[in-house]
């Protein structure tokens, strides 16, 4: 069979345009690709982020529920003076009451400035902060059950909570006087009154 040349001119017409066609049939899958790869890409990083979004909103979900469940026990310690601003004049107000009504010969003390504590145990706080305010207490007993139930009014009546650090109790004199205004006792105590508190926000 013999090929005119007309014939092998339109055979290389057909063959440049079918080259042309493949190459742009590759051309439009390597984008398809690239747009394929890029979308799923895309769809990657939606998802990571909704991911995100949702293992938020279950941290929030679950704190929701937890301040739910323990809003009634912070009421209470914010009632008691255990959360929140110290209340030392109420302990003070409290000391000297118990003190008159247990007739103690005499009370005298000094509260340092409040100071953030660390407690020996690791305690899980959250957000909260610990804070002290040593006491130091200097009473004269009539007798050695006077310091217990002065403490013990104390515990009961002053809002907070205190820990008692040390207390050491020496003689007055040589003799046990029997007048209800002299001190036979004197014991000199050592307070830490604990308060936790919400760390204020910072603009």
């Amino acid at each position: 069979m013999t090929i005119s040349g007309s014939d092998l001119s339109f055979l290389k017409g057909a063959l440049a345009f079918l080259v042309l066609v493949l190459l742009a049939s590759a051309g439009m899958i390597g984008a398809a690709l690239y747009y394929s790869q890029a979308k799923f890409q895309d769809y990657q990083r939606v998802s990571r982020t909704l991911a995100g979004v949702q293992a938020r909103y279950r941290t929030v979900d679950q704190e929701g529920q937890l301040i739910d469940r323990y809003r009634g026990a912070f009421k209470r310690l914010e009632r008691e003076g255990i959360v929140g601003p110290e209340r030392r004049l109420d302990w003070i107000e409290s000391l000297r009451d118990d003190a008159a009504r247990l007739k103690l010969p005499s009370l005298r003390y000094q509260i340092s400035a409040q100071a953030p504590y660390k407690p020996v145990l690791d305690l899980p706080l959250g957000a909260l902060r610990l804070y002290r305010s040593n006491m130091r207490l200097s009473i004269g007993l009539l007798h050695e059950d006077d310091l217990l139930r002065l403490l013990s009014a104390v515990d009961r009546d002053a809002p907070g909570l205190f820990q008692l650090s040390k207390c050491d109790i020496s003689r007055v004199g040589t003799e046990l006087s029997l007048d209800p205004d002299t001190a036979n006792l004197r014991a000199e105590c050592d307070l830490r009154w604990l308060t936790l508190r919400i760390p204020e926000a910072r603009s």
